[in-house]
């Protein structure tokens, strides 16, 4: 678990580095329609990532079940 707490640190940092001096209009600036701004990508990210929080939670409270369809192997 400390492993991959240094790596969200790491990726953290990397992103402020990246995009951190960018400009509200830079950030939501997109080439075309068709095509998601910086900002956009960094909140779907953040969207997305929030709901691993009641699983993370549920974890480290040791009150976690597995949900059935987890028990089958994936077949491709």
């Amino acid at each position: 678990m400390k492993n991959w707490t240094l790596t969200l640190d790491d990726i953290t940092r990397q992103t402020l580095t990246e995009f951190g001096s960018l400009t509200s209009k830079q950030l939501n600036w997109k080439p075309n329609s068709n095509t998601w701004s910086i900002a956009q990508n960094l909140d779907h990210l953040v969207i997305v990532n929030e709901t691993y929080y009641p699983v993370l939670a549920s974890l480290k409270a040791g009150t976690h079940k597995t949900p059935f369809i987890a028990k089958i192997s994936f077949m491709v």
